[in-house]
């Protein structure tokens, strides 16, 4: 899910970013929920948090990096999206991490490839985590960043990280269910593997961490395009 706050005055903008997102979201595989705010004071006093945020620069605040920077404290690892009409300000933020400008009006193709951009954006910056529960009834808390790879054998899931495997009674779909939206995939019935930790690929089978893991020929085509799709997330 990605939550979306929308700080804009104007309630003509606020109906068209409305279809927009409601169009967007039709098409999007990650529920898409949105906020609105009709001034700054409004949208500072509020206790959500955010993936994104969309601020009308004409709103309430004097300048474009004052808002940038009051939004970028309030939430470090969202997106902020700065709507304004001054175009010259837009080299000021060229090195500010997390920072979209666009000048207003917003047509829907374009709202499209900004949409793309920030979603890519969200889904790097994302600091996920999941919470199992270990064989030996043990909670634990694990950041999806960590996980090397899920393993099942029998009726138990290992949970691989660089510092300990955590056995859990889960079941591949139960488990897999966490990792809807992350950088894993099943290379085959016994392995989830996390891509961020890829260090090789081959015609049979791809390597994480220095283990070769066996990779069927029906699932190779899929596997290398989700790979791409990932890399191209990371590139940006």
């Amino acid at each position: 899910m990605t939550n979306i706050a929308f700080v804009e005055s104007s309630a003509t903008h606020k109906t068209l970013f409305e279809n927009y997102v409601f169009h967007f979201g039709s098409k999007c595989p990650e529920k898409l929920v949105t906020k609105f705010f009709s001034n700054s004071t409004e949208f500072y006093a509020n206790k959500d948090v955010f993936d994104m945020v969309f601020f009308d620069a004409e709103t309430n605040d004097p300048t474009n990096s004052e808002i940038a920077l009051k939004v970028k404290r309030k939430y470090p690892h969202a997106a902020i999206i700065i709507l304004t009409k001054e175009s010259q300000d837009i080299l000021e933020f060229n090195s500010f991490d997390g920072l979209f400008f666009k000048a207003k009006p917003i047509s829907y193709p374009e709202f499209i490839s900004l949409m793309k951009s920030i979603m890519a954006y969200v889904k790097r910056s994302r600091v996920n985590s999941v919470d199992i529960t270990t064989s030996s009834n043990e909670n634990v808390t694990l950041k999806t960043n960590d996980i090397i790879y899920l393993e099942y054998k029998e009726k138990e899931t290992i949970y691989h990280t660089a510092n300990k495997d955590y056995v859990t009674k889960s079941t591949p779909k139960e488990a897999e269910r966490d990792f809807l939206y992350d950088s894993f995939f099943e290379v085959n019935c016994y392995y989830f593997v996390n891509m961020r930790y890829l260090t090789g690929i081959s015609s049979d089978d791809v390597t994480v961490e220095g283990k070769p893991l066996a990779i069927p020929k029906m699932r190779k085509s899929q596997f290398l395009s989700v790979f791409t799709s990932y890399m191209s997330f990371i590139i940006g």
